[in-house]
């Protein structure tokens, strides 16, 4: 009798496994269906369309839709910083608050996993924030200022680094295939459009013989020149960096404390901040996209001691 009851209970479980193959089965056959349908739809889009702007805002309301997210953005990653900042992201309501939401998000020394995501090349999702019960109290806190309740986030690399981003998925979270295809297309049209850019300032002194020579002029307008273009202050949009790389110039033979920095350019942010040093790796963090339009390499390093000017750089 024993046996006989074993043996229904046995039979049973191996019956609810084969269900739940079928369904996972006839889940994957849809979700491929419509990612081919979904990634032929926007195919037409990219033939119909030499523009990487609009290209990359079609790609990211792919995203969007395909995942019933309600926000989807790339997030740029300056790891060496500690700087996470909205490159791009679309979103599908009226009131966008992206940027000033997002400020908090710029430094983030305790996401642990999601650096461990990126090196690693894997995606990072969760279902719900009750599956972080071992994160930190900073993260959840900042989940819940975003009105985080679900995410799906791919890498993307080499270069730019950074994450693209779906925010409250409504389905598909745990597939991530459709997302890391859609990540490799905002990713040329990113670079494409990178590349327009650099074009545009496609001029430089005759006497640039490297790609390591750097000239900066400092009368008048701003101007750094390298081999491949000309960055202009107009370029730049910020006084506050025109000050910041005067004074690293001032200081190019030594390593300079951030808060050194901070009280020579602008003492009033020590007192009215409760954390200049921020606002100062937002500022070198914008310096360095801006400049890699001309260069390879990085203008400003950061080191353990404070900042320095690149000593493999020819700088005149």
């Amino acid at each position: 009798m024993l046996s006989t009851i074993q043996k229904l209970f046995g039979g049973g479980k191996q019956v609810t496994s084969e269900k739940a193959e079928q369904v996972e089965q006839q889940q994957y056959i849809q979700y491929a269906q419509e990612v081919e349908c979904t990634l032929r739809l926007l195919e037409e889009h990219l033939h119909e369309s030499d523009n990487s702007a609009e290209i990359i805002q079609n790609v990211m309301k792919t995203a969007c839709e395909f995942y019933q997210g309600d926000w989807v953005g790339f997030l740029q990653v300056d790891l060496e910083l500690g700087l996470w900042t909205p490159y791009v992201w679309h979103n599908p309501h009226e009131n966008d608050q992206t940027a000033i939401l997002l400020r908090e998000f710029e430094s983030a020394e305790f996401f642990s996993r999601w650096i461990d995501a990126m090196h690693n090349n894997r995606a990072l999702f969760f279902l719900s924030l009750d599956e972080l019960s071992d994160a930190p109290p900073e993260e959840l806190k900042l989940y819940h200022h975003l009105n985080i309740k679900q995410l799906l986030a791919v890498p993307i690399k080499p270069r730019p680094t950074g994450f693209l981003v779906v925010r409250n998925p409504q389905r598909h979270i745990t597939r991530s295939s459709m997302l890391q295809m859609l990540a490799f297309v905002l990713l040329s049209s990113i670079n494409e459009q990178k590349l327009m850019q650099s074009m545009k300032m496609s001029l430089s002194p005759e006497n640039i013989k490297s790609d390591t020579d750097v000239i900066i002029n400092l009368f008048g307008n701003l101007e750094i020149y390298t081999l491949n273009g000309v960055l202009r202050e107009a370029d730049l949009k910020s006084p506050k960096i025109c000050r910041l790389l005067a004074y690293m110039l001032l200081n190019r033979k030594v390593t300079v404390p951030a808060r050194e920095i901070v009280e020579a350019i602008w003492p009033e942010e020590v007192l009215e901040t409760d954390n200049p040093g921020k606002n100062l790796r937002a500022l070198i963090f914008r310096l360095r996209q801006s400049f890699s339009l001309i260069s390879g390499y990085s203008l400003i390093e950061t080191t353990p001691n404070g900042y320095c000017l690149n000593p493999k750089l020819n700088i005149v």
